[in-house]
């Protein structure tokens, strides 16, 4: 839902996980810059997440489908505990890429800003305002679509910026 003032994403704890395609940003070239703040409204759980999918060809995302048509692309998770991972979701399996980036835990109310950069060969994910950073050399997927998402935890995206490189 919308959420004033200027907020996209599920404020409250669910049940569920959650994903809409943000279709505004169109289809994403092979290098790109995504920079939005990730607000913690209500946690629920220290493996929780909110996060984004990126590189998926398809439309809708799905990373649960219990028919196992589960898209490819990645999964960037910014977990309640503040692991930030990486997973490559491919065919009916997900990976994590690299390892996860240790940052400090996340409390209810909490706001995360992330720097998510794409080249054709890396993934750079920053977390801004703790100033934890990872690289990963990656070059299976690019273009495509994204995603926001969450696993219960009651999340909201705002000042989302996209960047075409």
């Amino acid at each position: 839902s919308f959420v004033a003032p200027n907020k996209f994403g599920w404020p409250t704890s669910g049940t569920l996980r959650d994903f809409c395609m943000q279709g505004w940003i169109g289809e994403l070239p092979s290098s790109f810059t995504i920079d939005f703040k990730l607000n913690f409204v209500s946690l629920a759980g220290s493996m929780r997440w909110g996060g984004i999918v990126f590189c998926t060809p398809n439309d809708y995302f799905d990373d649960m489908n219990a028919s196992g048509d589960i898209t490819n692309g990645y999964n960037l998770l910014v977990r309640e505990n503040g692991s930030i991972e990486l997973f490559k979701r491919q065919n009916s399996a997900a990976n994590l890429v690299g390892s996860a980036l240790a940052t400090p835990s996340i409390t209810s109310g909490q706001q995360v800003e992330i720097k998510l950069q794409v080249t054709p060969t890396q993934i750079i994910i920053t977390r801004v305002d703790t100033g934890h950073a990872m690289t990963i050399n990656d070059s299976d997927f690019r273009n495509g679509f994204v995603h926001f998402g969450r696993n219960y935890s009651g999340v909201t995206f705002e000042n989302v910026h996209f960047t075409p490189q």
